[in-house]
C-alpha cells in the first residue's frame, strides 16, 4: 500500500467477525493539528469485551468510520508526531494514549503542558476524558520503550487495581481471613492480587483465593499470586471464616453460590466497576442476599477521595510505585502474559480474527502495528 495512505482494521458494528482493512489518503493537519503514526496498539480480551458493549459505551464514536456500519477497533498503544501543526507540540515525540487499530490519527491537541495534551476534536468532546487524554513519554516517570508492551496492555488496568488495593488495606480487609476472587485470571484480578500478596497484613495469613473456570483452572493455578484455585462449583469445599469477595465476572450464579455458603461470615461483597450483572436485571442483580449486601467499586470516586486526601502530585507518586510493583512482577515471569508483537495487515486481522472467536488463552496478548 502507498506510504501516503492510512491504513485502518475496522470490524462490522453488529458482527464482529467481520473484519476488513480500509485505506484513504492520508489526511493533512490543518492549524492546530497534528498527524500521528502510530507504532503499535495493545490488543488483548478485554478489548473484545469491550468491543461487544460498544454502543453502550460509545466505544465507535472515539474514531468513527467513514461507513456508519463499521467500526475502528481501538486500544491504548504509542504512537510519533508525524507531522505538527499545533503550537508546542513537536514532530519526533513520542506519545503515549488510546488509538485506532490503524496506521496514523489526526488529533487536534489542547490543553497542552510539558506532560500532556487533550484531544480537542469536536467530536470527542462529550466522551469519557480518560480516553482522551494523552501523555507526551519523555516527560512520563513511568514509561521506558523496552516496557511499552507491557504499558499498553496493563497500565490503563493497574490505576483500578491500585486504587482497589488502596481501599482494602484502608478497611484493614474487612477483618477477613480470606479473600475470593471471581474471574482470578482476568488482569484486573491479578494485578489485584500482586499488590494485595506484597501487603503485610496478607502475608500474616490472609489467604487470597482464586474460582475459576475449567478451561482456565491450570493457568490461574500457575500464577504465584493465588495462595489457591477452585472451579467455581466448589466454593462449598471453603472453609467458613470471614471472607471478602471481589467479584471481577459479574456473574449472578457465582454471587448467589458465595453469598449462600458464607452468609454472615462474608464480611464484604464488591463488584468492581467493569463487571456486569447477568441474567438478573440491573435492579435485581444485588436484591434478597444473604450476608453482606453488594457494593460497588468505581475509580472515579476513589481518585476524587485521595486526590483531596494528598493532592494529585502525591496519589500519582504512590500509584507509579504500585505500577512498578507489578510491571517488574509480569516482566520476570512470562506465566503473567505472553505478548506476541505482530506486524503488517494480514497478521493483523488473522491475530484479531483469533481473538474475537474466542480462541485466545487469558495470557495472550498482542501488540499490533500495521507497517513494516
Amino acid at each position: 500500500m502507498p506510504d501516503r495512505s492510512l491504513i485502518a482494521l475496522e470490524c462490522r458494528r453488529n458482527s464482529l467477525r467481520d473484519l476488513r482493512a480500509v485505506e484513504h489518503s492520508l489526511p493533512e493537519p490543518e492549524a492546530g493539528e497534528a498527524l500521528l503514526a502510530i507504532e503499535h496498539v495493545g490488543f488483548s480480551a478485554n478489548n473484545v469485551s469491550y468491543a461487544a458493549r460498544g454502543e453502550q459505551l460509545h466505544f465507535w464514536r472515539y474514531f468513527p468510520a467513514q461507513d456508519a456500519d463499521w467500526g475502528r477497533l481501538p486500544g491504548w498503544g504509542f504512537a510519533t508526531v508525524q507531522t505538527s501543526r499545533a503550537a508546542g507540540l513537536d514532530t519526533g515525540e513520542r506519545i503515549y494514549g488510546y488509538f485506532p487499530l490503524a496506521s496514523h490519527v489526526l488529533v487536534r491537541p489542547s490543553d497542552l503542558n510539558a506532560g500532556s495534551f487533550v484531544d480537542g476534536a469536536p467530536h470527542r468532546a462529550d466522551l469519557e476524558p480518560v480516553y482522551n487524554h494523552y501523555v507526551r513519554c519523555t516527560a512520563d516517570r513511568d514509561w521506558r520503550s523496552e516496557l511499552e508492551p507491557l504499558q499498553a496492555l496493563l497500565k490503563p488496568l493497574a490505576l483500578q487495581a491500585y486504587l482497589l488495593d488502596d481501599f482494602l488495606e484502608e478497611e484493614q480487609l474487612f477483618g477477613a481471613q480470606q479473600v475470593l476472587f471471581s474471574s482470578p485470571s482476568s488482569k484486573s484480578a491479578w494485578m489485584t492480587a500482586i499488590l494485595l500478596a506484597a501487603r503485610a497484613r496478607t502475608r500474616q495469613g490472609v489467604r487470597l483465593i482464586g474460582m475459576t473456570t475449567a478451561g482456565n483452572l491450570a493457568h490461574v493455578r500457575d500464577l504465584p499470586c493465588y495462595d489457591q484455585v477452585i472451579l467455581g462449583d466448589q466454593v462449598g469445599t471453603l472453609a467458613r471464616v470471614p471472607t471478602l469477595y471481589l467479584d471481577f465476572s459479574g456473574s449472578a450464579a457465582q454471587r448467589i453460590a458465595v453469598h449462600g455458603y458464607f452468609i454472615d461470615q462474608l464480611e464484604y461483597s464488591c463488584i468492581i466497576g467493569g463487571a456486569q450483572p447477568d441474567m438478573m436485571g440491573s435492579g435485581q442483580f444485588t436484591a434478597g442476599l444473604p450476608g453482606a449486601v453488594p457494593n460497588h467499586f468505581h475509580t472515579a470516586p476513589r481518585v476524587a477521595k485521595r486526590t483531596q486526601d494528598w493532592g494529585l502530585p502525591e496519589l500519582s507518586a504512590r500509584f507509579s510505585e504500585a505500577w512498578q510493583r507489578i510491571h517488574q512482577t509480569v516482566n520476570q515471569d512470562r506465566r503473567w502474559m505472553q505478548i506476541e508483537a505482530v506486524r503488517g495487515v494480514s497478521p493483523a486481522l488473522a491475530a484479531l480474527a483469533q481473538a474475537i472467536d474466542g480462541r485466545f488463552d487469558p495470557q495472550r496478548a498482542f501488540m499490533i502495528g500495521l507497517t513494516a
